[in-house]
């Protein structure tokens, strides 16, 4: 089971390699994230719950993203 989770991590992680301009730090971010989603499918046996986890944790990052670009401005001052 863990080479499983590992290699579909490892795919996962790549997948978006080009998405994130080949920043490698980036790409192990992404590739634990990968770990995390596989894991919950594995103990879930749903791909369906594998997908809400994901959709949580793109919604907090677009959030978390327009809610920094609305208060750069602030910072910066």
């Amino acid at each position: 089971m863990i080479t499983g989770i590992v290699a579909t991590s490892l795919g996962f992680g790549l997948i978006h390699a080009a998405q994130l301009a080949f920043a490698w730090g980036l790409v192990l971010i992404i590739f634990l994230v990968g770990i995390v989603l596989t894991i919950v499918r594995a103990k879930t046996g749903s791909v369906g719950a594998s997908f809400v986890v994901h959709v949580a944790y793109n919604s907090t990052l677009v959030t978390l993203g327009l809610f920094a670009s609305r208060h750069a401005d602030k910072v910066v001052k």
